[in-house]
């Protein structure tokens, strides 16, 4: 149990143990609804929906393109849905599927130079209604180590 001095310097203080992590859960949902509700508009900005921007946001430029598949296990999702998002952002001219060199059989995704430009564009945007806009440069700091602590980045954000 927190200590009554505590408390007094930490509103955090005012949860029983057995209620903080049911706190921080409501608190990371709401966060999430939140950013849902202002996002939504921002990607219809750009004629994208939730998941196609969700793979532009994945094909990070300064990284190796992923495969097929390993789009698909950075999203979370079926590798099927994934062909779809894709062939949807290719017919726009976003995204490119190209051979792997490594494996001719494989596809990997890469970013067209519009799509670069599109996300570029998009990420600009986001950021400027981020609600973590609020925190301090250090308090940001922080709450990247936390969530870092909380759930360790994949391989691709890395």
């Amino acid at each position: 149990m927190v200590a009554p001095s505590d408390i007094a310097d930490d509103p955090t203080g005012s949860f029983p143990d057995d209620e903080l992590q049911v706190a921080v859960l409501d608190r990371v949902y709401m966060l999430l609804q939140r950013t849902r509700l202002w996002t939504i508009p921002v990607l219809h900005s750009f004629d994208l929906t939730e998941p196609t921007s969700q793979v532009l946001w994945a094909l990070r430029p300064e990284r190796p393109a992923p495969s097929m598949r390993e789009l698909a296990g950075w999203l979370t999702i079926d590798p099927s849905s994934v062909t779809f998002l894709v062939d949807r952002l290719e017919s726009r001219g976003l995204v490119e599927r190209r051979v792997d060199s490594a494996d001719r059989r494989g596809k990997r995704v890469h970013l067209s130079p519009q799509g670069l430009e599109l996300r570029t564009q998009m990420i600009a945007a986001l950021g400027g209604r981020n609600p973590m806009n609020q925190l301090t440069t250090r308090e940001t700091r922080q709450l990247l180590r936390l969530l870092d602590k909380a759930s360790p980045p994949s391989p691709h954000q890395v």
